[in-house]
């Protein structure tokens, strides 16, 4: 596999243009399920430690208030009670969950995993194009790294306190107003709690795992000179808006996305040939593939106006020897 620079390739593609003018093949892009897997894991991990945590918390304290502080109600308990414990996650997130050494590591290593994943399949999409593998620059990874690790902390947090601090304290609050008692409120909490650990962490995985992938896939592109790709969806019934899926009618559709050419400068426009560009549509998504909320759309390079160039250029030499 080569690492090469946006001027390398172009000369490598007008070396193969000389000896073969075959048509460029169309293949399936792919996205890092395993991986946004992995992530999913990782923030359950976390999230149902914190509610363990708020477990705690609940049992030991909220009878006690009861008997010692003798507030007028519960809500008077849980509003205190919730205030308390909200500085507690605040440091239990910040200072225990993310800076332990093993989490940390494995953080480091998930981001790793995406880079490496990105970058071995613009390599096997260029083979099946071009018949060599190509990578890019990657000067930008640390720093995008480091932004997707800060940002993934800030997100677990605000997610868990979000949470925590209305949520599980409106579902508190409601059985305690039906004059529920306190083993039918814990039953609530731990049903609660379970949501926050499986379906919270499932919706921060896939959105900040199509982040990753997306925005290191745009860089790789950049880096060897590739300006526009192709749109290419999951192609499943979770795609928003594919006629027949479970989300026909959300917009953005997605599917309206599917196999149409854009630039990767400019997110506003499309196209259908690659030359001729038009306004993204209302029902448009106008990001790039993997940044909307949840998306697991990919882009695929598309390479025609790199070869019309390159043509092009070819014929100019060959008019000039004549």
């Amino acid at each position: 596999m080569r690492n090469v620079t946006a001027y390398a390739f172009y000369q490598f593609v007008k070396s193969r243009r000389r000896k073969s003018k075959k048509r460029i093949k169309r293949i399936r892009a792919r996205y890092p399920f395993k991986h946004e897997a992995q992530l999913y894991k990782l923030l359950s991990r976390m999230f149902a430690s914190a509610g363990k945590q708020f477990l705690n918390w609940f049992t030991n304290r909220i009878p006690k208030w009861r008997v010692e502080q003798r507030y007028d109600s519960w809500e008077s308990d849980i509003d205190f009670f919730m205030e308390e414990f909200n500085e507690h996650l605040n440091d239990y997130m910040t200072n225990k969950l993310f800076i332990d050494i093993d989490i940390k590591t494995y953080i480091n290593k998930l981001a790793e995993f995406f880079f490496a994943f990105a970058g071995g399949e613009l390599a096997r999409q260029l083979e099946e194009m071009l018949g060599e593998r190509f990578y890019g620059g990657d000067l930008w990874w640390e720093t995008v790294k480091t932004q997707w690790i800060e940002n993934l902390k800030a997100r677990a947090l605000g997610t868990a306190r979000e949470f925590f601090a209305t949520r599980l304290h409106d579902a508190i609050f409601k059985a305690a107003r039906e004059g529920k008692g306190f083993d039918e409120i814990l039953k609530i909490v731990k049903s609660q709690i379970k949501g926050l650990s499986e379906k919270q962490a499932l919706n921060l995985a896939k959105d900040m795992a199509g982040t990753l992938d997306g925005t290191i896939t745009k860089l790789f592109h950049e880096s060897i000179g590739i300006e526009l790709y192709t749109w290419q969806t999951a192609a499943d019934e979770r795609v928003r808006g594919r006629p027949g899926g479970l989300y026909p009618k959300a917009i953005p559709s997605h599917w309206s996305m599917e196999g149409v050419i854009c630039k990767w400068i400019d997110s506003t426009v499309y196209s259908n040939d690659g030359f001729s560009w038009m306004e993204r549509r209302s029902e448009m998504p106008r990001e790039i593939p993997g940044i909307p909320y949840g998306c697991r759309c990919v882009a695929f390079p598309w390479l025609d106006i790199v070869i019309k160039e390159v043509d092009n250029e070819l014929l100019k030499e060959e008019g000039g020897k004549k």
